[in-house]
C-alpha cells in the first residue's frame, strides 16, 4: 500500500473552553460545524446531542484540542479542520487525513 510522508513541524498540546465551542455551535449552527468538523464527526455529534446534551460540547471541544494540536504539529496552512477526523471508535483516539492532507 501507498505511504503517507509527513514532516512532523512541531508537538503541540491544545486546550479550548468548552463554553467557546457551546456558544459557536449555538451562534453559527451547521455553518460552524461544517467549516470545522468531518462530516463522520458532525454526525457523532448530533447523536451525543441527543442522547446527552451536556456532553455533546465537551465532544466538539476535544475534537477541536486535537485538531488543532495536529494543524500546528503538521504545519499550519497544509490542512483543514474538516479533513481531520478525530475518532475513538475502537478505544484510543485515533486521526485520518482526508482529500489533499492525505497525498
Amino acid at each position: 500500500g501507498a505511504r503517507l510522508a509527513m514532516h512532523i513541524h512541531g508537538i503541540g498540546v491544545d486546550i479550548i473552553s468548552v463554553k467557546r465551542i457551546h456558544d459557536c455551535v449555538n451562534r453559527f449552527g451547521d455553518r460552524f460545524l461544517r467549516r470545522a468538523f468531518h462530516p463522520e464527526e458532525q454526525l457523532a455529534f448530533q447523536a451525543k446531542r441527543l442522547t446527552c446534551q451536556g456532553r455533546a460540547a465537551e465532544f466538539l471541544a476535544g475534537r477541536w484540542a486535537a485538531k488543532e494540536a495536529i494543524f500546528k504539529a503538521c504545519g499550519a496552512g497544509r490542512l483543514q479542520f474538516p479533513d481531520i477526523l478525530v475518532s475513538s471508535q475502537a478505544g484510543p483516539l485515533s486521526v485520518q487525513l482526508f482529500n489533499e492532507t492525505a497525498e
